[in-house]
């Protein structure tokens, strides 16, 4: 009975005769209370708003219109959850520069939720410039971050590509006659050496000016967090934690530039080892071991990247960090397996020479491939974190050896990579 009671003693002073009196405030105040007690969101943000812009010198007043601007994101009224945003910064923003700044970084939350990347950008290149260092040091990093992440999706023209990287992918998922390999004398008709469940991915070039700014905000955050100093400076627990989550973010995104880089090298084409050609042979030979030189220089570069990824202890992340360099070594075997058999070669025999060459050096680093899935799914069960990263970990052991690693649920299998969107961190709500 005491809040039904309160709310009808506080509504009698809302219209009583002295609207200005000091109980008469504190009653307006009450409303917004009790509403919010009782669950009551949208009533409880009429009355805050209410309070909030008839009192704003009133000290409960920042907190109202800071209430307020939750509950109508929570209530997907974005449309007043922007204009309780624009008269927060207006009231209070030289006042309390600190809160009016959540508030105005809270507003992106909107724009990420409706995929309205170009006013997400917007939104907070002008978060950055209004509060940047002045802000808290958490937002400014993770302003930075989504920065960072929303230009590197849009640098791509396939949008989120495949796992976020921007390619096409071709094979055949495995199982039955499409695992099996020609053997010899049985190329056929066959275009490649190995069989059709083997990755063929096509690099789609990211719009450069757009990548390259990505990759500075990403820059950036990790210049700001200082190999974790800036942590000294936040006080709460879960604001430390979404930085580091956005460090490791940056240093995963300025991994996936190598990854796609790495991806790039081309396969030399037209090679002929047979031995009887002894100068086309040699030529061969030279441009096939200056190729895999370069790619396996390449891939280490790429895995220790990838490794530093994972040192921040970050779930999500680590997970990711893990099948990256489970796809690294997977990624280099494929394109030693889907390289076109050439023209030039005719017979079955000579179609053998050529894929044996190959296959000799694939085999090793596909095991390679299947050690960094193993440990991607290791890693999943050590933490107990399931997420996109370790299902595409799951089905790229599925898709090397079927028999031997059955996916846990035919339901979630994928024809090829799992598609995922970047992880964002959370955005910051609390305006205690």
């Amino acid at each position: 009975m005491a809040p039904a009671h309160g709310l009808l003693v506080a509504q009698g002073a809302d219209v009583g005769e002295r609207p200005d009196d000091v109980l008469a405030k504190k009653a307006q105040f009450q409303i917004a209370g009790n509403y919010h007690g009782l669950a009551y969101y949208e009533k409880a943000a009429d009355f805050y708003e209410k309070f909030a812009k008839k009192f704003p010198g009133e000290a409960d007043s920042i907190k109202a219109l800071g209430t307020a601007v939750f509950f109508r994101r929570g209530l997907g009224q974005d449309e007043k959850a922007i204009e309780d945003n624009h008269d927060f910064v207006k009231y209070y923003g030289s006042r309390k520069p600190q809160e009016a700044a959540r508030v105005f970084f809270s507003i992106g939350a909107i724009y990420e939720k409706n995929k309205q990347w170009g006013k997400l950008v917007s939104h907070m290149e002008e978060y950055s410039k209004r509060y940047g260092s002045k802000g808290p040091k958490d937002l400014e990093i993770l302003a930075q971050a989504k920065l960072g992440e929303t230009k590197w999706r849009q640098s791509c023209p396939l949008g989120e590509g495949v796992n976020g990287a921007c390619i096409k992918l071709e094979r055949t998922r495995a199982g039955g006659k499409a695992g099996r390999r020609a053997g010899k004398g049985q190329r056929g008709g066959k275009r490649q050496c190995g069989p059709d469940t083997k990755a063929r991915i096509t690099i789609v070039a990211r719009a450069k000016k757009v990548a390259a700014d990505a990759q500075k905000h990403f820059s950036k955050v990790l210049a700001l967090y200082g190999k974790g100093n800036a942590l000294r400076s936040i006080e709460s627990d879960n604001r430390k934690n979404d930085v580091v989550y956005a460090a490791a973010q940056a240093r995963f995104a300025q991994a996936e530039q190598k990854y796609e880089e790495f991806l790039a090298v081309k396969f030399p084409e037209g090679l002929d080892f047979n031995p009887a050609k002894k100068k086309k042979a040699a030529e061969s030979i030279k441009k096939f071991n200056q190729y895999n030189t370069d790619k396996m220089s390449m891939l280490v570069e790429t895995q220790k990247v990838y490794q530093e990824v994972i040192t921040f202890k970050q779930a999500h992340w680590a997970i990711a960090g893990s099948a990256r360099i489970g796809q690294v070594f997977a990624d280099y075997a494929n394109q030693l397996f889907t390289a076109e058999i050439p023209g030039i070669l005719k017979q079955d025999w000579e179609k053998d020479l050529y894929c044996d060459a190959l296959q000799d050096k694939a085999d090793p680093v596909e095991a390679k491939a299947k050690e960094g899935f193993e440990t991607c799914m290791g890693k999943s069960t050590e933490l107990s974190w399931f997420n996109e990263w370790s299902t595409l970990c799951e089905v790229e052991l599925n898709q090397l050896e079927p028999s031997k690693y059955p996916l846990a649920s035919e339901m979630r299998v994928q024809p090829g990579y799992i598609a995922a969107s970047s992880s964002s961190s959370n955005v910051i709500t609390d305006l205690r």
